[in-house]
């Protein structure tokens, strides 16, 4: 059965999985000649949705991509996420800007996914 609820959660994970993999990526240099990372950006973003009308992804699935990315951005640069968006959404805009548009939507993808899984652990303890 299809929910609504799944597919957001989807999306965002599926975001959040896709910077962190176009990250990865690009930390190989060899790889990123090949390949450009914003179409491996996609491909990850596509799968999640993908799975997302088959399976249930869980709001967890989102903070475990989360905490992988803020410990590749304290390790390593952030500006590779923020030149991944840019690239993914094919933004013509200083970096300055799109960072912010970045840390704005993980913060509303954060709040979201916090209410979400809040939710789900009501609906579960009543049902119990």
């Amino acid at each position: 059965m299809f929910k609504w609820n799944n597919l957001l959660i989807a999306i965002c994970s599926g975001f959040i999985f896709a910077l962190l993999a176009g990250a990865l990526m690009s930390y190989w240099v060899w790889l990123e000649m090949r390949v450009h990372t914003w179409v491996l950006c996609w491909i990850v973003f596509a799968l999640f949705i993908m799975v997302s009308f088959l399976f249930k992804i869980k709001p967890i699935t989102y903070f475990v991509g989360l905490i992988s990315v803020v410990t590749l951005m304290l390790v390593k640069s952030p500006n590779i996420f923020y030149y991944n968006v840019r690239d993914m959404f094919f933004l013509d805009m200083k970096i300055g800007q799109i960072k912010m548009i970045t840390l704005i939507l993980i913060v509303v993808m954060t709040l979201l996914m916090i209410y979400l899984w809040l939710k789900d652990r009501k609906l579960t303890s009543q049902q119990v």
